[in-house]
């Protein structure tokens, strides 16, 4: 039992999985008597999504983990173990701090996928008007 409520309960209060159910309830309270607080519901998870889905919040937060150790050093010996924040590699954060870094870009994530569309539409201009030429 208590491992079925943990896994039920760990999908729920992750937080973009929280939002969405927030965001359920609020649509389901639109069509019901409390329209009004299902509205402000719904707007709050939609304003919840768009900030920790387009903005840096998750790098912020990500940081204090990646720049808490110091790098390894082969002088010091063998390591105690390896934190893996998670992610994939992010090749310009790998570039600017000279090791690999991860998880400080969800470009994979729907919400951050339109600085990679960017790129690539660019990228696809750019290959047009040369084809044109």
């Amino acid at each position: 039992m208590f491992f079925v409520l943990s896994k039920t309960l760990g999908v729920f209060l992750l937080p973009s999985n929280l939002i969405m159910a927030c965001g359920a309830l609020g649509l389901g309270l639109i069509f019901s008597k409390r329209r009004r607080v299902g509205g402000r519901l719904l707007a709050g998870c939609v304003a919840a999504l768009l900030i920790c889905g387009i903005s840096r919040l998750g790098a912020l937060m990500l940081l204090p983990l990646e720049t808490r150790f110091s790098p390894w050093n082969p002088d010091t010996g063998d390591p105690a173990g390896i934190i893996v924040p998670g992610g994939g590699l992010d090749p310009e954060l790998t570039a600017a701090r000279g090791t690999p870094a991860t998880g400080a870009r969800a470009s994979s994530s729907p919400l951050n996928s339109h600085i990679d569309i960017q790129k690539r539409v660019s990228f696809m201009l750019a290959e047009m008007q040369a084809f044109a030429r």
